[in-house]
């Protein structure tokens, strides 16, 4: 399919090419995740607040279309990130989300001995959402 070989800088332009395209593209890039340093906070901007990017002006997706994208995440590989203090119920319910999630690497780095190392707070606000 055209789509998978196109480079990973240029698939999220399928995103919005149309509603058919959205759903295989979506499908295909959101399949893997990985999370590290605030790259969760990127995947997730809007999702939570649809009325903040229900336009999507800035080329972003509407919140809406991003939860669909989480629910398609079948792998995802959490690196040491920074869930932002502000909010991490949020980062909890994104999270959740991800309803056909079949794998979780945790730490892959050998270089990190401990969960703290791994997330700033006690009670990793992604970890937590996975878990429900």
């Amino acid at each position: 399919m055209i789509i998978k070989q196109t480079g990973t800088k240029t698939q999220p332009v399928w995103l919005r090419v149309s509603s058919d395209c959205f759903e295989v593209a979506g499908k295909i890039i959101y399949a893997k995740i990985e999370i590290y340093g605030d790259r969760f906070k990127k995947l997730i901007k809007g999702c939570m607040d649809t009325r903040a990017e229900a336009e999507g002006k800035d080329g972003s997706v509407p919140g809406e279309s991003k939860a669909r994208l989480l629910s398609s995440v079948q792998t995802t590989t959490i690196n040491g990130h920074q869930c932002p203090t502000s909010s991490p119920n949020a980062i909890t319910r994104a999270a959740r989300l991800m309803t056909n999630l079949k794998q979780t690497i945790l730490c892959p780095d050998y270089r990190i001995k401990s969960i703290r190392e791994l997330c700033l707070h006690r009670i990793c606000p992604i970890l937590a959402g996975l878990t429900s």
